[in-house]
C-alpha cells in the first residue's frame, strides 16, 4: 500500500514546473452530449393568445474535437490566462416512432477566461469562463397532421468548465475537462392541423452542450 502511494505521487508530480509565461497551442478530444429543450405554444389570434402545447426534450451525443490557442501568466501558484476555442462534434441522432425528430450539432467557437491554481509543483487546477457561439439543425416531421419544422439555426452562450492539467515537460501538458455550454433558445414558427383548420404553432429550442474532454497542450515559453 505505502508503495502504491508514492507511485501515485510520483506519477502526479514527478518534476517541478517553473512558471509559464506566453502562448500555447491545444487539441482534445472527448464525448459531448447535447440537450435539445424544446418548448411549443399555440398562437390563436382574435384576439392573439399564446398557449402552451407541449414541452419535451432530444439528445443528440457523440465525440467532439476541439482545438484551443492562448495566452498564460503564472504569479507564484496562481495563473490567469485567455483561449480561443473551436469545437468539431459529431452529435447527431434521429429519433423515429409516431414522429420523426432529428437532433445535430454541427460546431462552436468562442473564448474563454482561464484562472488557475497549482495544487503540486506540475499539476494545475483550473476554471473556464466565456462565450461560445454554435451551428444547430432540428427536425420535427410527422404523417399525422402535426408541425412540420426543419430548421438549422446559430446560437449564442455561456460557457462555464473546469479541469485539471499535468505537465511532463516544461512545454506538455495533459488535461481533462469538463464544459457545459447553455444556448440562447431560438424561436421559430411551424403549424399544426386541428378539425381541418391550421394553426400556428411558436417552438422555441434551446440547445445546452456538455462535454468531458481528454487534451494536451502545448506552450512555447517565449
Amino acid at each position: 500500500m505505502k508503495r502504491l502511494v508514492i507511485l501515485v505521487v510520483v506519477t502526479i508530480c514527478s518534476d517541478p514546473v517553473p512558471a509559464m509565461h506566453g502562448p500555447y497551442a491545444g487539441v482534445g478530444v472527448g464525448y459531448a452530449n447535447t440537450i435539445f429543450d424544446v418548448h411549443r405554444y399555440r398562437l390563436v389570434t382574435a384576439p392573439i393568445t399564446r398557449q402552451v402545447w407541449q414541452s419535451f426534450h432530444g439528445i443528440a451525443d457523440g465525440v467532439q474535437g476541439q482545438l484551443v490557442v492562448g495566452y498564460v501568466y503564472d504569479v507564484n501558484k496562481f495563473r490567469l490566462g485567455a483561449e480561443m476555442f473551436v469545437q468539431m462534434p459529431r452529435t447527431t441522432q434521429a429519433d423515429y416512432g409516431d414522429r420523426y425528430y432529428r437532433y445535430e450539432f454541427t460546431y462552436a467557437y468562442g473564448a474563454n477566461f482561464i484562472a488557475g491554481y497549482y495544487v503540486t509543483d506540475c499539476a494545475l487546477t483550473y476554471f473556464k469562463i466565456g462565450a461560445a457561439r454554435g451551428r444547430f439543425a432540428y427536425q420535427d416531421a410527422s404523417n399525422e397532421g402535426y408541425s412540420v419544422l426543419k430548421t438549422s439555426f446559430n446560437s449564442s452562450g455561456l460557457n462555464l468548465g473546469f479541469g485539471i492539467e499535468k505537465y511532463l515537460t516544461r512545454s506538455i501538458g495533459l488535461k481533462l475537462e469538463y464544459l457545459y455550454t447553455n444556448y440562447i433558445p431560438q424561436k421559430f414558427i411551424s403549424n399544426i392541423v386541428e378539425d381541418g383548420v391550421a394553426v400556428m404553432v411558436e417552438n422555441k429550442i434551446q440547445p445546452q452542450v456538455h462535454t468531458v474532454l481528454l487534451g494536451m497542450n502545448y506552450h512555447f515559453n517565449l
